[in-house]
C-alpha cells in the first residue's frame, strides 16, 4: 500500500464516513470539499502547481452559468484563500521576486470574493483570515 501522511489518511477517512448527500446543495458541497482536499493534499506533497490549478478552478465558477442552488454557499472566497496560501508557500520555496505582492493581491481578491457570499460562519472565517 502507498504511504499516506497522517493528515491525508484522516481526510480520506472523513470522506468515507460522510452519509450520501441529501440534496443538490449538499452534493455540491461534498464535491467542493473533495476538490479542496485534492488542493490541500497537493500543497502538502509540494505539488504547488497542481494546488494552484485546483484552487483557481474553484475560484473561477461562473454564477451566471452555474448559479447557486438553495442553501448552497459560495465557496469562491474559500478557494481564493487557499490559492493565496499556496502562492505564499511557492514564493517562499522559490524565493521568487514580488511573491509577497502577488500573495497580497490574491488575498485581497479572495476577501472580495468572500464578501459576495451570504452570511455564515465560513464567510466570517475566510474574511477574518484575509
Amino acid at each position: 500500500a502507498a504511504f499516506q501522511p497522517p493528515l491525508a489518511a484522516a481526510m480520506a477517512q472523513n470522506v468515507q464516513d460522510l452519509p450520501p448527500a441529501a440534496n443538490e446543495a449538499e452534493r455540491r458541497w461534498d464535491k467542493s470539499m473533495e476538490e479542496m482536499r485534492v488542493g490541500i493534499k497537493s500543497i502538502f506533497t509540494l505539488d504547488l502547481e497542481e494546488s494552484a490549478a485546483v484552487f483557481e478552478k474553484g475560484m473561477a465558477r461562473d454564477l451566471d452559468t452555474d448559479p447557486l442552488v438553495d442553501e448552497e454557499y459560495d465557496l469562491r472566497g474559500s478557494f481564493g484563500l487557499m490559492n493565496s496560501l499556496a502562492a505564499l508557500l511557492h514564493g517562499l520555496a522559490s524565493l521568487a521576486d514580488d511573491q509577497l505582492r502577488e500573495c497580497q493581491d490574491r488575498v485581497w481578491r479572495a476577501e472580495g470574493m468572500a464578501q459576495l457570499d451570504k452570511e455564515w460562519d465560513g464567510k466570517n472565517i475566510v474574511r477574518g483570515v484575509c
